[in-house]
């Protein structure tokens, strides 16, 4: 069985290439996005793929931070990121978890269409929690189920 690093790196440069099958969807979830942040936050995006959105979504915040599980998107991100002046964005191949321990005192973790492709949903979203300074934002474009997490509860 392929393991999700390597699905995703031989899926790299197709996925870079495909163009966005739904751009007012995505256009909309960009603004509305962009509403939650301010440009003194520290952000983390993990699932960011070929950094796409976090080039867009970057220069509205203090920092930015993108992780992936493949190392060949987060080739592809950093490539696309040395061609801009973000000297605020970073990029770094990471599974979600590890992505997610290698931040604290952030102000917001991103996590689009991602959420429903973890092994552990329930260890992620508590080290988000974990991570997040106390009023952070976890913001995800995907149905979320109800799930305990201490004393918070999402749904």
């Amino acid at each position: 069985m392929i393991n999700s690093a390597t699905f995703w790196d031989k899926a790299a440069a197709k996925y870079a290439n495909d163009p966005i099958k739904d751009m007012a969807s995505y256009t909309y979830t960009l603004e509305r996005t962009r509403s939650y942040l301010r440009d003194s936050d520290t952000v983390l995006e993990i699932g960011c793929g070929t950094g796409s959105t976090a080039l867009l979504l970057a220069q509205n915040v203090g920092a930015y931070h993108g992780t992936d599980i493949s190392g060949e998107m987060i080739k592809i991100a950093r490539n696309k990121v040395s061609e801009t002046s973000l000297p605020n964005l970073s990029f770094e191949a990471h599974p979600a978890l590890d992505g997610i321990h290698a931040h604290d005192g952030l102000d917001a973790v991103m996590a689009f269409n991602l959420l429903h492709l973890l092994e552990n949903i329930p260890s992620t979203l508590n080290a988000i929690h974990a991570a997040l300074r106390p009023g952070g934002l976890l913001i995800t474009k995907r149905p979320v189920w109800r799930i305990q997490i201490g004393k918070l509860s999402f749904s």
